[in-house]
């Protein structure tokens, strides 16, 4: 049902980014303005090859979108704009191998997707870069020449290296790699060791790197859609971990010692083979987003009723025949998945629940049963609160 907030998503196909915008009508738009209050230029679908000229008078612009054109070599106009700070160039037929962006000195985040750029790419940016979107382009090689840069996404490529200049290494905080056909660490990211968040998600894993246990100041860690068949221990010495994504792999159980990350809040470990739950789940006492579907769980420990800060609650698609009462005590609840199991009767207390706001029970045994019926009807009556539910 649910998914991580942070779930790879891919760049829109050209034939399907939208209907074609009119130049002239968008210029003329603008010239109803006054020229120093234009703080954005919109250039996405107006079919362009070229940067119009017209829109250099724009000088106070700090934001282009000249995505899904037809743009095949780098606008040297875009030098002019002296106080340029974000710039979209994606869905277009850039084909370049290198990329000098120096003279945009305030630019702060840069987005080239699904371009052609040459798979040993590389970009030399001014002091203020902080962010790098490069995704879809089957890069194998990405090289980054920049002082401030803190994120690099490179989603859907087949990255075998990525570099980036010394001197700012310390500063590197996000790296998404998400869908690179991985199996093992791309050359030059071990050396990132402050990492905050890495999505290696949709990949070829199937061990978590042993070298990794140096990215001790991570807080969000996403492996999901690998073929991973177990969370190594030293992922426990993560101290800072808010957010661990192992959903889509191949785990078999979990029993490590929960208790060593007391400040998780998210936890996606859905559609594995999973039987039980281990009782140190219950010591993570700040755990908000739960999702443990499709699996094979039967029952839940009696730790779990510790999981006082838990709203969200996704166990759909498991083999619970009863129930778990120990669902009763979470107060914070507010999103509970627990259809298609083979439940046959909800406990009354259930819709006593202070903050349920979401309740799906369909596919359960009782489906048929007048029983099941008569109690959500009950259920319906005795909840003040509007709350959604799918039977």
């Amino acid at each position: 049902m649910w998914i991580s907030l942070d779930q790879a998503t891919f760049g829109q196909n050209r034939s399907n980014s939208g209907a074609l915008r009119s130049l002239p009508d968008y210029i003329r738009e603008l010239d109803s303005l006054p020229i120093d209050s234009v703080k954005r230029l919109n250039l996405s679908r107006m079919n362009l090859d070229s940067f119009p000229t017209a829109l250099l008078r724009f000088t106070e612009v700090e934001k282009i979108q000249l995505n899904n054109n037809r743009l095949s070599y780098w606008p040297a106009e875009l030098a002019d704009f002296k106080k340029l700070k974000s710039l979209d160039m994606s869905n277009n037929f850039l084909s370049v191998g290198q990329l000098n962006v120096r003279n945009l000195k305030r630019l702060e985040k840069l987005v080239i997707s699904s371009n052609r750029l040459t798979p040993d790419f590389k970009i030399k940016a001014g002091k203020r870069l902080k962010s790098v979107v490069i995704d879809n382009n089957r890069l194998k090689t990405l090289r980054i020449r920049s002082r401030k840069v803190r994120e690099i996404t490179a989603m859907y490529n087949e990255l075998e290296t990525l570099k980036c200049s010394a001197w700012f290494l310390n500063n590197v905080r996000k790296v998404n790699l998400a869908d690179n056909k991985l199996t093992s660490l791309p050359d030059g990211l071990l050396r990132y060791r402050k990492l905050e968040k890495l999505v290696l998600s949709d990949n070829r894993f199937t061990t978590v790197p042993p070298e990794m246990a140096r990215y001790n100041q991570l807080a969000g860690l996403l492996f999901y859609k690998n073929q991973i068949r177990e969370i190594p221990d030293f992922i426990f010495e993560f101290k800072a971990l808010k957010e661990l994504d192992f959903h889509h792999n191949q785990l078999k159980s979990i029993n490590h010692p929960w208790e060593k990350l007391p400040q998780l809040e998210q936890l996606y470990l859905a559609h594995n083979q999973l039987t039980d739950l281990p009782e140190s789940i219950g010591d993570l006492t700040y755990l908000r987003f739960l999702y443990v579907e499709d699996n094979r769980l039967t029952h839940l420990p009696a730790s779990f009723v510790k999981l006082t800060q838990l709203e969200r609650l996704s166990m759909n698609k498991n083999a619970f025949i009863v129930f778990p009462a120990e669902l009763l005590q979470l107060t914070q609840l507010q999103e509970l998945d627990i259809s298609e199991n083979d439940i046959e009767s909800f406990p009354a207390a259930l819709c006593k629940l202070p903050e349920l706001r979401l309740l799906l029970l369909n596919d359960n045994a009782c489906k048929t049963e007048m029983l099941c019926e008569r109690w959500m009807k009950s259920f319906d009556q005795q909840k003040q609160e509007v709350i959604r539910f799918q039977y």
